[in-house]
């Protein structure tokens, strides 16, 4: 009879454990990204009377008998489904479309995961959770492990930025030129000389797609060598003239002047490269196209006159980082050509994006880890162990954790301008804190009559 007191406590205690776990649950019905939690009970093992017996040839078989000693918490598990969105507006408030944690790290250099993206800038120009702790950032769409060594997200407040034309524009891929607005086409163009006499000398120069497949010197020596026997060169620009091409009269004596262009001409060279607009330089009998290729340097800042400040801070769906400065321009990042991995890019108020060999960012400035949002998706969500401040931390049970950016790998797309709200359903844990009540109240009325019954037996003596 004693056994009904310790069944009917088990009762009471897993049912107040389940009041403390709705509490929780209610107590953070508005606490961003909270996911809430549920209780699974188990039976306790019975007191066996009789295992059962066999059927024989005289008597059936018989039904185990046995009697259950109470119920015990089999498991508390996490609701790890997507919160609804909340719109907020600031840029820096983000929402994961799916599933995957944000990865973040603490003044010690501890590793933790979080749902709440309530992040903003602080005056260094880290992008850091309320607690500050630094949101971790990656320059790779995969990776097997992190390290607290590695880039946190950050966005320079001012830098230094010189533009002009790529001296290396001789090896440069003619259709990699960033300063086109549109690839050169094959065909035939037509170049006049205007004789001093007053003659004209049409030159017609043709370019095959092959010439154009390879580098800017490859298709500058076909130029070249169609026009060269009229005494007109062409060639790759330097110093001043960087990133641009050049055509030179040879002898100014019986060539005046070029004219650029004819109305049978088939390829777009002419408009392409502008150099139908291009003015006579007459220290030098030269032409010049635009600016085919540019480069750019960006360096830290050490001059105040020079520098340009940061404007507005996006960021996109995969976690990747656009800061606009005051001048127009803008540092972004792109995949490189291995699809793989992150590289900046340039882009100037113009609309020209300088990326490759042909930008080069300082890395007291910044490296690409910097503006991409590093992301982690977990084998078993179950498994994370909750640390408090919206935080988790890999447990023993978690499994393989994979690192990424948004909507890759099974990440969710980052949303910027909504935070995720409680996934708590208030009306199931209202329901359920009745039936965890109604536990308690039978399991003490099984509880009260057990020591009544004990109460008479000991009395049944006198």
């Amino acid at each position: 009879m004693s056994q009904a007191l310790y069944t009917s406590m088990s009762g009471i205690n897993t049912a107040s454990q389940q009041i403390e776990v709705i509490a929780n649950n209610v107590a953070n019905i508005n606490t961003t990204a909270f996911k809430a939690s549920s209780v699974n009970f188990a039976d306790v093992y019975s007191t066996t009377i009789s295992y059962g017996s066999v059927a024989s040839g005289r008597t059936g078989g018989t039904n185990p008998i046995q009697i259950g000693v109470g119920v015990k918490t089999s498991a508390i598990t996490k609701d790890f489904s997507n919160g609804s969105a909340v719109s907020t507006g600031k840029s820096t408030d983000l929402m994961i479309q799916g599933k995957g944690f944000f990865t973040v790290k603490s003044a010690d250099n501890e590793i933790f995961y979080t749902r709440a993206g309530d992040f903003s800038w602080d005056n260094k120009g880290n992008l850091v959770t309320s607690a500050g702790y630094k949101v971790m950032g990656t320059d790779s769409i995969f990776s097997t492990s992190t390290s607290p060594n590695q880039p946190t997200v950050y966005v320079p407040s001012s830098l230094i930025s010189v533009v002009g034309g790529n001296a290396n524009i001789g090896s440069r891929n003619v259709a990699d030129l960033n300063g086109l607005d549109t690839n050169i086409t094959s065909g035939s163009f037509t170049v006049v000389l205007n004789n001093t006499d007053g003659t004209t000398t049409p030159v017609t120069v043709s370019l095959t797609d092959a010439n154009l497949a390879s580098d800017v010197d490859t298709m500058v020596g076909v130029i070249s060598g169609q026009l060269s026997a009229k005494g007109v060169t062409c060639s790759v620009g330097s110093g001043d003239t960087a990133g641009q091409i050049v055509f030179k009269i040879g002898d100014p004596t019986t060539v005046k002047s070029l004219s650029f262009g004819a109305s049978g001409d088939t390829s777009n060279f002419i408009t392409a490269t502008d150099i139908g607009n291009s003015v006579l330089d007459p220290a030098t009998s030269t032409y010049k196209t635009k600016i085919l290729d540019y480069s750019c340097s960006i360096t830290d800042v050490t001059s105040a006159a020079e520098a340009t400040s940061v404007n507005s801070i996006t960021i996109n769906q995969d976690g990747s980082i656009q800061s606009t400065y005051q001048n127009g321009d803008t540092l972004s990042v792109q995949l490189k050509a291995d699809g793989q991995t992150y590289e900046f890019v340039y882009t100037t108020a113009e609309g020209v994006a300088i990326s490759g060999e042909s930008l080069s960012v300082n890395q007291n400035v910044a490296v690409p880890a910097n503006y991409v949002i590093q992301m982690a998706t977990v084998t078993n969500q179950d498994g994370l162990l909750s640390v408090g401040s919206n935080l988790f931390e890999a447990g023993p049970n978690s499994g393989t954790i994979t690192y990424t950016v948004g909507n890759n790998m099974g990440a969710g797309a980052i949303s910027s301008g909504y935070l995720e709200s409680s996934n708590v359903d208030l009306s199931e844990e209202l329901s359920n804190m009745i039936l965890a009540q109604r536990a308690v109240q039978a399991n003490s009325r099984v509880f009260t009559t057990t020591s009544d019954v004990l109460q008479t037996i000991t009395q049944m003596g006198r």
